[in-house]
């Protein structure tokens, strides 16, 4: 399965239901959410890492043409709710040890064995977790970026919502590889007259027999192009397309 399509459809899979992409609520209109801490913070940073990850290679960024928008619509859904989630555990996050904090704590100890072994191990945690790094700040860069993602994926939706309802969005689109064809057409033929207008007076034939063959394969590639066009748009093509 494709990258981007194996995205979109695990995002898909994680949603409670299916929503059309004529149903993407605009930024922060959805239902309220009810926030209950995960139970496993990190194991959430973990999962947020690699989706947001995931979604930022996403090809529909420079193809959207291509895109199934309905799985895309419950892909913005997720990253918001992801967003809400993580923005819900950091709250819910306890202060967060300090290296000052852990060399502050007692090494030498005078009392009971077992408390001692206590001290000693609430010691070695404490430097653990200054190791492993406050999830509070993860979770709020994490937070930001999926509500950031689900802004542009929005935009990008709508924007393409409205392309496929305007015929002259579509037919500047499906024209979009014939009018490159005839630039590359009107740039061998602006090679080939400034060879012929060489002020050196010596012409380049074998430059000029490889200018004269690109010509003529753009040729049959740009009536190849405008057949194609015309099959995909129900009408003939124009020159005011390229404009």
């Amino acid at each position: 399965m494709h990258r981007s399509i194996w995205v979109v459809a695990v995002a898909v899979t994680l949603m409670p239901s299916a929503v059309r992409a004529d149903e993407v609520a605009a930024p922060d209109a959805s239902a309220p959410l009810v926030c209950t801490p995960s139970a496993d913070p990190k194991q959430r940073i973990v999962g947020a890492t690699q989706l947001i990850k995931e979604v930022s290679q996403l090809t529909a960024w420079s193809n959207p043409e291509k895109l199934d928008l309905a799985p895309v619509a419950a892909l913005i859904e997720q990253l918001r709710t992801l967003a809400f989630r993580l923005e819900c555990d950091k709250a819910s996050t306890p202060s967060w040890p300090t290296q000052k904090d852990c060399d502050a704590m007692p090494t030498l100890c005078r009392g009971p064995v077992a408390q001692c072994r206590k001290d000693g191990e609430a010691r070695s945690d404490c430097f653990q977790r200054v190791r492993d790094g406050d999830p509070r700040i993860a979770a709020d860069r994490l937070a930001a970026k999926a509500r950031e993602q689900a802004d542009k994926l929005y935009k990008l939706v709508q924007a393409e919502t409205a392309c496929r309802a305007s015929d002259k969005c579509l037919d500047h689109r499906a024209a979009a590889a014939t009018c490159a064809l005839v630039e590359n057409r009107a740039n061998l033929v602006r090679s080939i007259a400034e060879e012929k207008a060489n002020p050196s007076g010596v012409v380049d034939l074998a430059r000029l027999h490889e200018l004269g063959e690109g010509v003529q394969y753009s040729d049959a590639k740009i009536q190849e192009a405008k057949t194609y066009f015309q099959a995909l748009r129900k009408k003939p093509w124009r020159e005011a397309l390229c404009q």
